[in-house]
């Protein structure tokens, strides 16, 4: 079994670490946030330890939501002025420290409990039953990393993460994969590239994840070919059919669906429940939502934030009343922050709360007809 631990105090990092020995984890370190949630997706470890000093509270807090189905215990460490926002992780523990305290036995014992509840039902994430489908995901979003490492979890599959052209091309050199997930547009290169210098006998499968359409990118690159190509905002069930019929899985019965709800009662009411005007509203908060996405991924890269005002001001006016109220307060803060860093902590979140409100809502769209009968039967309406 594995324990990860992250401090960013990287001479404290291995003492924090070393007590751990005596349990026979296996220790990965890390001393950034952002590696240590890619570390957490790829490795798996029963444990996690979380020190964050007070310049951290708000990357901790976008950790700990993007860590919120892992199944393991997360131990956080953290100065007495913290408050946690989002989601909770499922086992979680929290210790609020003085500026002298310590926390080597408080987390010892902590640790001892937890992997003696384990051995005692007889738990063992090392015996869970992972396909050894090796697949390679070369995308350099954070966010979107997440998102897919998130997918082929629940769907027991094993990866390797590349974050750029170059150090994918190297793995590609070095390892054997099944399966190549590839974003189109990568900061040091092009994911159509990628594919075009795989050898024609390697028998690997690929999918192209991009912001254009499979027609826009066959008429902007030459010889453009793949096994399926998705637009993004990638649903989840879609993407994960996509791996089980590259991979020639069998599907499970149980489709993929959106883990997070959002009230559309008062938009319905609204509307007279009139199918025609709640189509045409969904179809127009979808598309303000997709454009969003693409501009505020393209934004975050090139630090131009004037371009969201009007796309965001179109998106506030219909997110209050579809229940995307996380979305609204989030865009209202962003409305008022002047630090680039804040801006951009607070952008990571939008764009995170943007695509889960899209997968919520083109479900829904799936699904109209069922969803008005229900609420009008619940409003005694009919």
């Amino acid at each position: 079994m594995k324990a990860l631990v992250v401090n960013s105090d990287s001479l404290q990092l291995k003492t924090d670490a070393s007590f751990l020995n005596k349990y026979g984890l296996s220790i990965l370190i890390a001393n950034d946030l952002i590696l240590s949630g890619k570390l957490a997706l790829e490795k798996k470890p029963e444990i996690i330890l979380l020190y964050l000093n007070k310049d951290e509270h708000e990357t901790g807090n976008i950790l700990l939501e993007s860590l919120r189905f892992f199944s393991g215990l997360i131990i956080l460490t953290v100065s007495k002025n913290f408050t946690l926002t989002g989601f909770n992780p499922k086992q979680f523990e929290l210790i609020l420290l003085d500026e002298n305290s310590t926390t080597v036995d408080l987390v010892s014992n902590l640790c001892h409990k937890y992997l003696e509840e384990k051995a005692f039902s007889g738990e063992n994430n090392e015996t869970a039953v992972t396909l050894q489908v090796p697949i390679l995901i070369v995308e350099d979003n954070k966010l979107n990393q997440l998102y897919y490492c998130e997918i082929l979890n629940k769907l027991n599959l094993n990866y390797v993460l590349s974050e750029g052209f170059v150090e994918a091309l190297s793995t590609l050199e070095k390892e054997n994969f099944k399966l190549l997930i590839v974003d189109a547009v990568l900061k040091d290169g092009n994911g159509i590239e990628l594919i075009q210098k795989l050898k024609p006998d390697s028998g690997i499968a690929t999918i192209v994840v991009s912001g254009y359409s499979q027609q826009e990118l066959t008429k902007a690159f030459d010889n453009f070919v793949c096994d399926v190509c998705l637009t993004k905002p990638i649903k989840e069930e879609d993407f994960s059919n996509a791996i089980i019929k590259c991979l020639g899985l069998k599907k499970n019965n149980n489709p993929l669906k959106s883990l997070i709800k959002y009230d559309y009662q008062e938009m319905f009411s609204l509307l007279k429940y009139d199918e025609t005007k709640i189509k045409t509203s969904l179809n127009e908060f979808l598309g303000i939502l997709r454009d969003s996405i693409q501009l505020t991924e393209s934004c975050m890269k090139s630090k131009d934030y004037e371009c969201l005002r009007q796309i965001f001001h179109d998106m506030l006016n219909l997110s209050a009343y579809y229940g995307a109220n996380l979305l609204f307060d989030l865009v209202m803060q962003f409305k008022q922050l002047e630090k680039e860093s804040e801006k951009e902590i607070t952008l990571l979140k939008i764009e995170k709360e943007q695509q889960s409100v899209f997968l919520f809502y083109s479900e829904l769209l799936n699904k109209l007809d069922e969803s008005i009968l229900s609420l009008k039967a619940n409003n005694s309406l009919i």
